[in-house]
């Protein structure tokens, strides 16, 4: 995969955990050698706190 193809990919997998989720962290790390992306990390936190799913 060319690393547009990539940069592309993830942006796509960014905008789906940002619609699923209530609040919470997604975070996307790129790894760069010889100028094309040759690795992507990505990471999900799912914050829970009072209040959230109706818990008052």
């Amino acid at each position: 995969m060319n690393s547009e193809k990539l940069l592309q990919t993830n942006i796509a997998w960014l905008r789906d955990q940002i619609s699923g989720m209530h609040y919470g962290e997604a975070g996307i790390r790129v790894i760069i050698h010889g100028g094309e992306v040759r690795r992507v990390e990505r990471t999900i936190t799912e914050k829970i706190q009072s209040g959230d799913n109706g818990d008052e």
